[in-house]
């Protein structure tokens, strides 16, 4: 081999068919790191800039994700794998692989790239053009190159002309060695390699997300896609999450955690009935006030405005024809002595001279108070001005 195919190997993929960079643009969308237990997790953004660096312009820039990618950017993971977004597909790098964007220069490591249409690969010595298709690229830099192809045909020929153009079909590779090879070799991939590629690139490209499981009433440490409960990232949030508390949804409250309770969650069971036991007050029907709850008032309700309701219900005087003095006497409205009685007896808080206490609203207005509908209302405004 030359000295020109000992260089470091640089891959182009240059789109035939509209630009790849085109349309929204390509993104960094995730990234990854090596589990202890196997396989990969995805991190967030504040642990990703610790796993894979971005440069542009010889200028790092500051990782989160997604990451909008411009021609010229340079990607380089290093304990950590990454999920690039391509307007054509995307391509998904494996940990210690560098990359830089316009189209795509692979430096060197493992890159698997699903995209649509036509691309021409390319390097100092080797073109391929490609349709459509999943293809693996490794890069050793002074060693060797593979390009293993899952599906659709790569067209492989020299730029110097060195060897005669060869097609890659699905299910075969090409290797070529730096140190003596004049030729790259093509031959059958196994089922099994293939599978184990794919299931690489899944492993990051579906990789979960490492946190802390809320079930049973119990937090511990857990990946995403095996807690049997409730998850979140956040230690201190999945213990929040998991308070035992008391539910109230749909009138009914029941024993629950924070996290499966579908209504308002409360810690005290007295709390927790308060808000579910629904307030009476005045209701409206058919010319006939009533004391109901408001969902079973069938007129219109009035809360705890009695007076208001008795208004509502009560019929417009006849009109009176004037006197032969020619003055208007005044219709004088009787009073429901039953509704005045139930008036009367209502509950309120009464505010006698700065003290708050309960009673009913007869005997507030007999002591010379003024009554509130709530205690919070009355201790505010229950105040003795000197």
């Amino acid at each position: 081999m030359t000295a020109t195919t000992r260089a470091p190997l640089r891959v182009f993929l240059i789109l035939l068919l509209g630009a790849a960079l085109s349309g929204c643009g390509p993104a960094l969308n995730k990234v990854v790191r090596e589990h202890p237990g196997g396989g990969f997790v995805s991190v967030d953004a504040a642990t990703a800039g610790q796993l894979v660096s971005v440069t542009r312009g010889g200028r790092a820039l500051d990782v989160r994700l997604p990451l909008m990618l411009q021609p010229g950017d340079i990607i380089e993971t290093g304990a950590g794998g990454a999920v690039l977004r391509l307007d054509n597909g995307e391509a998904v790098l494996a940990p210690r692989t560098k990359v830089r964007l316009g189209s795509l220069e692979v430096f060197f490591g493992r890159v698997l790239a699903s995209v649509r249409g036509l691309f021409r690969v390319e390097d100092e010595s080797v073109a391929a053009d490609v349709e459509g298709t999943r293809f693996l690229f490794e890069s050793s830099p002074g060693r060797s190159m593979r390009v293993v192809v899952l599906d659709g045909v790569v067209r492989c020929s020299s730029r110097q002309d060195r060897w005669a153009p060869m097609r890659v079909a699905a299910g075969r590779q090409m290797t070529l060695n730096y140190r003596g090879a004049r030729a790259p070799v093509v031959n059958p991939v196994s089922e099994a390699e293939m599978a184990r590629i794919d299931q690489w690139a899944q492993t990051i490209r579906n990789a979960p997300k490492a946190g802390w499981c809320c079930a049973g009433g119990r937090v511990y440490p857990a990946l995403s896609n095996a807690c049997g409960g409730h998850f979140e990232e956040s230690q201190r949030t999945a213990e929040y999450q998991c308070t035992r508390g008391w539910c109230c949804a749909g009138g009914q409250v029941s024993a629950s955690l924070r996290a499966e309770c579908r209504g308002s969650f409360h810690v005290s069971q007295r709390e927790a009935v308060a808000a579910c036991t629904e307030p009476t007050g005045w209701c409206c029907v058919n010319g006939q006030v009533i004391q109901t709850t408001r969902s079973r008032c069938a007129g219109q309700f009035f809360g705890n405005d009695a007076n208001a309701a008795q208004r509502a219900c009560t019929p417009p005087p006849a009109a009176t024809p004037p006197s032969r003095t020619g003055t208007v006497t005044q219709p004088v409205v009787p009073i429901n002595p039953n509704l005045l009685r139930i008036y009367q007896a209502t509950p309120v808080w009464c505010c006698i001279r700065g003290q708050v206490s309960q009673t009913n609203r007869a005997t507030c207005a007999e002591r010379g108070g003024t009554a509130y509908p709530d205690a919070d209302t009355a201790r505010q405004r229950c105040v003795v001005i000197k």
